[in-house]
């Protein structure tokens, strides 16, 4: 034989480390998106805070506000009271933030005594939602 056939070379090289490398590059990518899907969207989704998730109807709501048709004023209690403040309803929010010291995120419900108008109840939980606080739900204002 002659020396160039022993040094020849293949004219193609040889597929099993391309092989390897496309299997290894697959199990790094694999476990990268592992790593994202277990370790890292769960701990993004443990900050997301409680304020954003709506309370539960079992929760008992942290004020009461009671607008009465009847009178025009709406009565602000903290839910263990026996009874509250009568205050216009436009000064509701106010008087939760401000003589009640209800921190914002807090839970509150509505009761309506006579004949409401809707457009006094709409006004009324918009601004309690403005100043952060949540609606116990369970049924819709109007």
């Amino acid at each position: 034989m002659s020396s160039r056939s022993i040094d020849a070379k293949p004219a193609h090289p040889s597929p099993i480390p391309n092989i390897m490398r496309g299997a290894v590059s697959r199990r790094v990518t694999t476990s990268s998106r592992a790593f994202l899907l277990f370790g890292l969207i769960p701990s993004v989704l443990v900050g997301c805070g409680s304020s954003n998730t709506p309370p539960k109807l079992a929760e008992r709501p942290d004020v009461i506000i009671t607008l009465d048709g009847k009178r025009h004023t709406c009565v602000v209690a903290l839910e263990k009271e026996p009874q509250g403040s009568t205050v216009p309803c436009k000064e509701a929010v106010s008087f939760v933030k401000d003589e009640l010291r209800v921190p914002g995120g807090s839970i509150y419900d509505v009761h309506i005594v006579a004949n409401v108008d809707n457009a006094e109840i709409a006004s009324v939980r918009d601004a309690l939602n403005g100043a952060g606080y949540r609606f116990i739900g369970g049924r819709k204002l109007p």
